[in-house]
């Protein structure tokens, strides 16, 4: 982890199912095209599936880079339906995935690989037919992703004049709250449908070979 970032707290978030966990304040190494490596600020997202190899479980699988530490990750609470690609794109190859390598004489610590142009990754989670939405806080910006894609889709900056405190979602995942030190808070406020459509999940028909029959109500005897 990163020990340049003098805020104190420092917020990990699960994500609404239960299957990711996106820890801020990480300080990865990047791989430059003249092999130096250097150091940079990123949030680490770890897939922590309860049907996933537990030995993989302590790797993450995802390296968010940022251009200060981040300090603060809070998941909206809805899901959301997949990203639809534009008609004139063509569909994500293996080859566009940015590998991630791991150093084994360096902890276990995620190695990131640069690419000249940028690429939509891989699906965090292979199989599940919606995607979700979190913010991640540096002192100064908020940025906001989702697991369709390994670029923040907005950001937000120089919005307090000391630094973030903390996050907070609406319940509706219509409104995030950030709080500052200087003791204001900003609400940031999404239209309908602006994150996109919320997932429903599919509606369970239940055959009528196992439907239970309804219960008799027996009838009443009174006593005389």
């Amino acid at each position: 982890m990163g020990d340049d970032n003098c805020m104190a707290r420092r917020r990990l978030d699960f994500s609404p199912d239960g299957k990711l966990l996106v820890a801020p304040s990480g300080a990865a190494r990047q791989s430059t095209k003249a092999d130096v490596k250097t150091r940079i600020a990123c949030t680490y997202i770890f897939n922590v599936d309860i049907n996933r190899d537990s030995k993989k479980i302590g790797n993450p699988v995802a390296v968010l880079p940022a251009t200060a530490a981040t300090s603060l990750v809070r998941f909206c609470p809805k899901l959301f339906t997949h990203r639809q690609p534009p008609a004139n794109s063509r569909s994500t190859q293996d080859s566009d995935i940015i590998p991630m390598e791991v150093d084994e004489d360096a902890e276990n610590e995620p190695v990131m690989m640069t690419s000249d142009t940028p690429k939509r990754h891989k699906l965090l989670l292979d199989g599940i037919p919606y995607r979700m939405i979190f913010a991640v806080a540096t002192q100064k910006q908020v940025l906001f992703y989702d697991t369709d894609m390994d670029r923040p889709f907005a950001l937000i900056d120089q919005i307090h004049a000391t630094d973030l405190s903390d996050l907070a979602w609406s319940p509706d995942g219509r409104m995030l709250v950030v709080s500052s030190l200087d003791g204001f808070c900003t609400f940031v406020e999404f239209a309908e449908d602006e994150l996109g459509q919320v997932y429903a999940p599919p509606v369970r028909v239940i055959p009528a070979s196992v439907v239970l029959p309804a219960a008799t109500a027996e009838p009443s005897t009174s006593r005389g």
